[in-house]
């Protein structure tokens, strides 16, 4: 009997689609600029506006075995008010922790099983002042 081959799922990526169904504010419009994405844009304070805020994910590693893969997660909300980027911030943090849930990215279908909160979204300084950022973490468990 041979082994059989089991991919890890991108759960950066999935976590970035899975924000971009649920949250109409984040997908990206025709044309437009990503609302969502792995990395803070140099043009950061001209991309966050009163109505469109920005959401960085990022994976920073975790630990699985043969069916399964872990991960934790850091999700940075930047806004140009308090309210707007803490709402956004809780509003995710919600969504996440109502795990379940199953997306379609990279050609195969990603199911996070389970999320849990390892650090709350609370602000945190940014170097412009203008621009106002909540940062949480999350433990994801996903299948292969």
């Amino acid at each position: 009997m041979s082994d059989i081959e089991l991919g890890e799922p991108d759960l950066e990526t999935a976590v970035m689609e899975m924000l971009r169904q649920r949250f109409p504010i984040l997908a990206t419009p025709a044309g437009g600029l990503l609302r969502v994405a792995t990395e803070t844009p140099d043009d950061l304070p001209t991309r966050v506006t009163s109505s469109a805020p920005f959401v960085r994910v990022t994976d920073i590693g975790g630990a699985g075995g043969r069916l399964d893969v872990g991960a934790t997660v850091d999700v940075d909300v930047y806004g140009r008010s308090r309210n707007q980027t803490r709402d956004l911030a809780v509003a995710i943090e919600g969504f996440m922790l109502s795990a379940p849930h199953s997306v379609f990215v990279g050609g195969a279908f990603v199911l996070v099983d389970s999320v849990g909160l390892s650090v709350r979204p609370h602000r945190v300084p940014w170097p412009d002042e203008t621009i106002r950022r909540y940062y949480s973490s999350y433990q994801l468990s996903a299948r292969r």
